[in-house]
């Protein structure tokens, strides 16, 4: 069996940067799009530092058990390490993690410990490279940067060190 530890993020479609130099004494001008589109990202890391990563149209039960089944093709047999979100506890899931226990098995993160999920880190990396520092015109072209990042990125987490802390 192979350890994944998972999580989710969601980046909305407004803000180009979070923080902006700006000569001192004057207004800093942050371009905003004024939209409130999302993109809603899976992400996954295993034990022998391999990722998985993928864009949804929303996060929700039916959408977490497409993944885990992804997963599955990808890895195969796993023990996985989620939190406590409300999808992952829906009866749906419920229903899907014990008819899937030959190949799956599920582990939980404390509560108020998102430190402790490498994934995290993966997201605030990818927030500061493709979003942080980048205006994108269109929420296409945001996506587009995202999946471009996200394919070619090569995180290099050992998980057991997370998991040690």
């Amino acid at each position: 069996m192979r350890l994944v530890c998972a999580d989710e993020s969601i980046l909305v479609y407004d803000s180009a940067r979070r923080s902006v130099w700006a000569k001192r004494g004057s207004k800093p001008r942050v371009l905003v799009t004024g939209s409130h589109k999302r993109v809603y990202l899976f992400g996954a890391l295993t034990s022998n530092r391999r990722h998985l990563f993928r864009q949804y149209p929303k996060i929700n039960g039916p959408i977490f058990t497409a993944y885990l089944s992804q997963l599955k093709q990808r890895y195969g047999r796993l023990i996985l390490l989620i939190d406590k979100a409300p999808w992952h506890r829906s009866m749906l899931v419920k229903t899907f993690l014990g008819e899937n226990r030959s190949w799956l098995r599920v582990l939980y993160f404390p509560a108020n410990a998102p430190e402790m999920n490498p994934v995290e880190e993966c997201w605030r990396q990818m927030k500061n490279d493709v979003v942080g520092s980048t205006f994108h015109p269109t929420f296409q072209q945001l996506k587009g940067a995202l999946t471009r990042y996200l394919r070619t990125k090569r995180y290099k987490h050992n998980i057991f060190k997370y998991l040690s802390q």
